[in-house]
């Protein structure tokens, strides 16, 4: 008797959804980080031509951005199948179970990082709260807020592809297509 995962196929067809959405939004930041990070670049370069003398803030912000833009650009770059995975023995391996298994790995793998990243950034965040940014004058907090807003990503789009290769392994398993749900945006 075939089992039937309809629920569990809705629910993935939700969080997808939303994986989406939440991912054009990090896009957006991470490209507006690259701009601002040019731009504030270019008219520190500009000033220091100028000899007017030095923009202090200039280093602390990029420092931020920077930041922001790796750990953010980090998650964006999974959701897209962007990541370090197992594509040579995926390729080398010809049973749709085996590669569901991997990818299965590789979700589990992401999902744990996520963990770690949410749980290490916050601690670390936390323990800058009083300590500040000499030319901005901020919390150096700022400087650690983008990770576990990374990690909380990873969280959300590694439960996403675990709960996809669990359906594919679990499909397989009871006779069924096997690799017939892919990832909408990676083809995996």
């Amino acid at each position: 008797m075939k089992s039937d995962y309809g629920l569990l196929k809705t629910i993935d067809r939700v969080l997808s959804s939303a994986c989406s959405a939440i991912n054009q939004v990090v896009e957006w930041i991470v490209g507006l980080t690259v701009l601002l990070i040019a731009t504030v670049f270019f008219w520190e370069i500009g000033v220091r031509f100028l000899r007017i003398g030095s923009l202090r803030w200039a280093l602390e912000t990029n420092r931020i951005l920077f930041i922001t833009m790796g750990f953010l650009g980090s998650a964006a770059a999974y959701h897209r199948g962007r990541h370090v995975n197992f594509e040579y023995l995926q390729r080398k391996v010809k049973s749709s179970q085996a590669k569901s298994f991997l990818a299965l790995i590789t979700s589990v793998a992401a999902l744990l990082f996520g963990v770690v990243l949410l749980k290490e950034g916050y601690a670390s965040a936390l323990t800058q709260v009083r300590a500040y940014l000499p030319a901005l004058r901020i919390s150096r907090m700022w400087l650690f807020v983008p990770i576990p807003i990374s990690g909380f990503l990873f969280i959300v789009y590694a439960t996403r592809d675990v709960l996809r290769s669990c359906i594919v392994l679990c499909e397989g398993h009871a006779g069924g297509p096997g690799g017939a749900l892919r990832h909408e945006n990676t083809g995996r």
